[in-house]
């Protein structure tokens, strides 16, 4: 997950596998927290969703408390946007996730894999940098959550914000994929997608 301090500056905070159990269900999305006894450590650059170097590491000694305070003193949300043609750019591109946005312009049905196993659905998104349109494959519990909804309003000028997506390699073409730590978002409320609507 990524911290946001009042200042606007992010960093990237990992909870290990042991002490997992013991916040489950406890942080939220959008409230302001105090952490005491969190360890800062170098960031994992295999899972680096910001450019920090650091990251927080939050243990079960780590004592966490809500912060009753004005929202407006803290950013209401952080994305490290990369434009569609910037990709290209990524030389390790299997060790990034990304962040990126925009207009849904193509989808196809939902696809069948290995004997019914796993289902998967490609989209086309397309954003402002030069007009560059990018694949972004979409997997199982995302397919069921969106798949239907975007192909119902392909031609609503539907923002996709995708949070965490992977970049890979095929036959030649980059292309995006869901993964494991990915979250999308349809019109997310922000002023990048706000301007996509309006393009």
């Amino acid at each position: 997950m990524i911290l946001i301090d009042a200042t606007g500056e992010p960093i990237q905070c990992v909870i290990f596998s042991n002490d997992v159990d013991q916040f489950v269900g406890k942080l939220q999305e959008g409230l302001v927290y105090s952490f005491e006894g969190a360890h800062v450590i170098d960031a994992d650059d295999w899972l680096k969703l910001i450019p920090n170097q650091y990251q927080l590491n939050i243990t079960r000694e780590t004592k966490v408390s809500v912060i009753d305070t004005n929202d407006d003193e803290f950013p209401k949300s952080f994305y490290n946007l990369i434009s569609l043609h910037g990709v290209n750019s990524f030389k390790n591109f299997a060790k990034n996730l990304i962040v990126v946005m925009g207009i849904i312009i193509y989808s196809t049905e939902t696809i069948a894999i290995d004997n019914g196993e796993s289902i998967k659905q490609d989209i086309v998104i397309l954003d402002q940098s030069n007009c560059f349109a990018m694949r972004l494959t979409i997997w199982n519990d995302f397919v069921n959550e969106i798949g239907k909804h975007i192909l119902e309003n392909i031609h609503q000028n539907n923002i996709l914000l995708g949070c965490g997506l992977q970049i890979k390699y095929f036959n030649g073409s980059l292309f995006l994929t869901t993964g494991k730590y990915t979250r999308l978002y349809i019109n997310h409320n922000d002023l990048t997608s706000s301007s996509l609507m309006q393009w």
